[in-house]
């Protein structure tokens, strides 16, 4: 068995999405149940946006282990692909035989007669598309016109698109794309506060161990963060090695501040703090130089 520092018999702060270490937010628990939805319903076009790193594919993977038995899947990773990439994927994915598809409409003609033969069954298929920002407008279009195949009252074909947020731009220009979409939802950082229960919650899951965070680490960790899972697996992951390196089980300020550094990772302020300087200093410019505003001031005071 591979032996961990600190006590730990797993590396809690990995990248890989596993789905024994997904953190139960508001936001990830709201987009599972969402998922899950999805999944157990009819609903054509499911879509999940967010940035990059908060969490979308290890939600999408926490879902997948609840799918109904009266559903197939067929999971397409790669999403850089051409209207007539993206049917032979899915043809791909599903294990059909391909050697006789030679255009998009023998692809086709092969996944409606799938499709159909679910039904037959009574059953449905439902196509994911994870970093679906990468698909182009015409394959977006594709997916639309694929999303056709049903009977006169039930849908034979699903689709769920998780992507980040230039996604949703794209979809905002194919109006009869967005008119098909019944379920879509923003997946958002984590809070301030779910920081720290975070990065216990996957130290726990690792076996705790003796490692030692202080306070004022996590809300740094918080703070350099901004509440993005995979930037808080990087920092505490590089604080424990920094920390191991040198002898130590607590991981400090100091010590998180040197991992950020080691990562490039900056304390950039937030828009709205520039932007409240600024107001700010208009203010102190305005009441300094402005003689009207001078005179008044004086009036008041001399009132007094």
């Amino acid at each position: 068995m591979k032996e961990y520092p600190f006590g730990l018999h797993d590396n809690p702060f990995r990248l890989t999405p596993d789905t024994e270490y997904f953190f139960p937010s508001e936001e990830h628990k709201i987009a599972l149940k969402i998922l899950e939805y999805a999944f157990s319903s009819d609903e054509p076009f499911t879509v999940i946006v967010g940035d990059v790193g908060v969490g979308k594919t290890i939600t999408l993977r926490k879902a997948l282990k609840e799918i109904p038995e009266n559903k197939e899947i067929a999971l397409i990773l790669t999403s850089n692909l051409s209207p007539d990439e993206i049917l032979e994927a899915i043809v791909t994915d599903l294990g059909l035989n391909k050697e006789d598809c030679k255009s998009k409409e023998d692809f086709l003609k092969k996944i409606q007669e799938y499709v159909t033969s679910l039904a037959e069954k009574d059953k449905s298929l439902i196509v994911i598309i994870d970093e679906a920002q990468n698909l182009s407008l015409e394959t977006l279009e594709q997916l639309r016109l694929l999303s056709n195949i049903e009977l006169e009252k039930k849908k034979l074909l699903q689709i769920v698109l998780l992507g980040q947020n230039e996604l949703g731009k794209k979809i905002k220009r194919l109006k009869q794309l967005k008119q098909r979409i019944t379920i879509s939802e923003y997946l958002g950082f984590l809070k301030k506060s779910e920081v720290p229960e975070y990065i216990n919650f996957r130290l726990s899951k690792a076996g705790k161990g003796d490692v030692i965070i202080t306070r004022y680490a996590m809300r740094y960790v918080a703070r350099l963060s901004h509440g993005i899972p995979r930037l808080i697996n990087s920092i505490m992951g590089r604080a424990l090695l920094l920390a191991y390196s040198n002898g130590k089980n607590i991981i400090s300020y100091n010590v998180v501040r040197q991992a950020a550094k080691t990562l490039s990772i900056k304390n950039t302020p937030k828009w709205w703090y520039f932007l409240l300087a600024a107001v700010i200093l208009i203010f102190i410019v305005l009441f300094l130089f402005d003689e009207k505003i001078v005179g008044i001031v004086s009036e008041l005071i001399k009132q007094k």
